[in-house]
């Protein structure tokens, strides 16, 4: 079982999205927890974190801060984290099971893979956001999984093959 940490740097209306693409892995018995690092005091992102029964903590700094700060408090030993507005599409509950499983979660993390949407430009651009993670750079749009202390750290990078979609700016 996972945790997932989600850091929330303003208000996201898309983390409503995030949280709904969650319910099937918790209902699967994959994900344990979400904890929700927040960068700022909002009674929406209370709400939100009070109706999805998420860990809510207030802390300062900036986004790897607050997924330090958010891994810190996990309750299990591997975890996901992803943006406000991301969405794992796909088998994503049975691909990251079959990675804990693998003996590649012991000294790697994972990315998903972000589907392109819109025109040939944007194709491009996710294109070289998939292919920067191949080097070892990956963009926090792509989440990342793997076991607590790998994610604190700078980890060799596998990709899944199930995509994630950023749902931001969809409202």
């Amino acid at each position: 079982m996972l945790s997932v940490v989600i850091p929330v740097l303003r208000e996201e209306p898309a983390l409503v999205d995030t949280l709904a693409a969650l319910v099937p892995g918790v209902a699967q018995g994959l994900v344990r927890d979400v904890v929700l690092v927040s960068a700022m005091r909002s009674p929406l992102i209370e709400r939100i974190a009070d109706a999805g029964g998420c860990v809510l903590i207030e802390s300062a700094g900036d986004r790897a801060a607050l997924v330090r700060e958010g891994l810190g408090r996990a309750r299990s030993t591997v975890g996901m984290v992803l943006e406000p507005g991301l969405v794992p599409g796909g088998d994503w509950i049975s691909e990251v099971g079959d990675f804990f499983e693998g003996p590649e979660a012991e000294t790697r993390t994972a990315v998903f893979r972000l589907a392109a949407r819109g025109g040939f430009g944007a194709a491009m651009r996710v294109g070289l956001v998939n292919a920067a993670a191949g080097f070892g750079r990956p963009d926090p749009r792509l989440g990342r999984i793997g076991r607590i202390a790998a994610l604190a750290g700078r980890r060799p990078v596998s990709r899944l093959a199930c995509p994630i979609y950023d749902r931001r700016g969809r409202r």
